[in-house]
């Protein structure tokens, strides 16, 4: 979970509006076909519903200062405002995203200020892990917030989303974004950019469903795994579970000095990314322990870099 921190009532802001009650959006529901990355998320959870959670990502947003609940509320409302996808759902089928005209993001609020110190940061903990793996309701909003008060002076700010809705890219851009409209708010003068519509860019995906370049790349990657390679056979100290699940854990190294001025050489030498020649690393590793010369490396990427979409939910 990602970590933003952020002061709650700046020395210099005016008196805090109230909050405005589902003003979100005008008109009526919009409906558009999903993405692709949404159909596969769709297609995921459904396979694995028991592991439904797994697909839930969120940030943390540390409040410093007085908290202006009210300015907090209304920065929340501004923010389903300005992107479609919080304030969509996904048909059963997982064929249709709708768009609403109005929406309120579900609420949770806990109060531990007489609690030592300690205590609040086992709670804390608790209260995370707990957000993350509590599934979403059916039909709702995928989006929830949960305001942890610490202090008089310090409060957390837990925002829950589903990742077809809020991508991990996506999940940064809220972050930097809910503290400027808060600080709105509060009636500090704070401009931001307009953003990309949702609405736009999956009727532009679509549009480019049946075009000549979609197809022939669509052929192609279809040819190359006509015969998927057959699952890594990694020497591990204890057997598989006899059911999948989607748990990992992930292990920090950082890479510097020598270390990293030689990758940079390799990398310039064959003209490639540093992340190209660490992804080749990893496949001959993987070679190595498994002994298959087939394998199948996944490569995340944020969709908004690839169509300059920078500011799109």
């Amino acid at each position: 979970m990602h970590v933003y921190r952020t002061a709650a009532s700046p020395s210099n802001a005016a008196a805090a509006p109230a909050a405005p009650t589902a003003r979100v959006g005008t008109g009526r529901t919009s409906i558009c076909p999903t993405t692709a990355g949404q159909r596969e998320i769709w297609l995921a959870a459904s396979l694995h519903r028991d592991t439904a959670p797994d697909f839930n990502d969120g940030l943390a947003i540390e409040l410093h200062g007085p908290l202006q609940i009210d300015a907090l509320h209304a920065a929340l409302d501004d923010l389903l405002e300005r992107h479609e996808a919080l304030r969509a759902t996904l048909d059963d089928d997982g064929q249709q995203v709708r768009i609403a005209a109005t929406a309120s993001i579900a609420w949770d609020e806990q109060d531990w200020r007489g609690q030592g110190s300690a205590r609040r940061e086992l709670l804390l903990e608790q209260a995370r892990q707990q957000a993350l793996t509590k599934p979403f309701e059916p039909g709702r909003l995928p989006l929830r917030a949960e305001l942890l008060r610490l202090d008089e002076h310090c409060a957390v700010l837990l925002l829950i989303a589903h990742a077809a809705i809020c991508d991990r890219w996506s999940l940064g851009l809220l972050g930097r974004e809910l503290p400027a409209l808060y600080a709105r708010r509060l009636g500090l003068p704070v401009e931001l950019p307009p953003v990309d519509s949702f609405l736009d860019f999956a009727a532009g995906e679509a549009a480019q469903q049946d075009s000549p370049p979609r197809r022939a790349a669509e052929a192609y990657w279809k040819l190359q795994y006509r015969q998927p390679p057959t699952g890594l056979a990694l020497p591990t100290d204890r057997p598989r579970p006899p059911q999948r699940r989607l748990e990992s854990e992930s292990v920090d190294h950082e890479i510097g000095g020598p270390a990293m001025d030689a990758l940079r050489r390799l990398a310039e030498r064959f003209e490639v990314a540093s992340s190209t020649v660490l992804l080749a690393l990893q496949a001959a590793w993987l070679q190595r322990l498994g002994g298959s010369t087939d394998l199948v490396i996944a490569v995340p990427l944020a969709g908004q870099q690839r169509c300059a979409r920078m500011l799109l939910v």
